[in-house]
């Protein structure tokens, strides 16, 4: 599958079952060990949301295409710490909430994506928590982790869970003889 990796594909289809039945989650926390690519997985699900073709694969033609590839798409919204190993701090979490009142600008929905999730301090977590517990409309927010059990049992609660598993290594020495990868 074009932009995610083969042991992501079950994991990209039942969330896009859930989008083409119009059931997409409002809330979802991709999780699982670290170096598994649900970042990049967040992102390429953000990139296929925000896309003005509406296909399963963001078509990278459309003003909302380019935009992204820019880096300056206004529905996307992406909340990370300052410096890695640093918290989110509520501040940055706030910013998003503010903007999730607003109707998006280009796309059908915003999207913000939330990495790693589980470095929110007490008082963004708690900040988030009305978001989750009301959502926005119009509004798809996703948060990543490498330790879901640092987030509280709250905010885990209201959101879909979508594990990532450890790669088989078959598929994963697969995969790396396909990108041509030296030894």
């Amino acid at each position: 599958m074009p932009g995610v990796y083969p042991w992501q594909q079950e994991q990209w289809k039942l969330l896009y079952r859930y989008r083409h039945q119009q059931r997409m989650p409002h809330a979802m926390l991709l999780y699982g060990e670290a170096e598994t690519g649900k970042r990049l997985f967040a992102r390429r699900l953000a990139e296929s949301l925000l896309c003005s073709k509406g296909g399963e694969y963001a078509c990278g033609e459309c003003h909302s295409c380019r935009l992204l590839r820019a880096g300056n798409h206004p529905d996307l919204v992406e909340v990370k710490p300052e410096e890695p190993g640093k918290a989110i701090k509520v501040d940055m979490v706030r910013a998003y909430i503010e903007d999730a009142t607003l109707t998006p600008q280009i796309a059908a929905c915003r999207v913000c994506v939330i990495s790693p999730a589980d470095a929110m301090n007490q008082s963004a977590s708690n900040s988030l928590l009305k978001t989750l517990e009301e959502p926005a409309p119009e509004n798809q927010l996703l948060l990543v982790s490498d330790h879901p059990a640092r987030l509280s049992a709250t905010i885990r609660s209201r959101c879909q869970k979508v594990a990532f598993p450890r790669p088989q290594e078959e598929e994963s020495l697969a995969w790396l003889q396909e990108q041509d990868a030296p030894a």
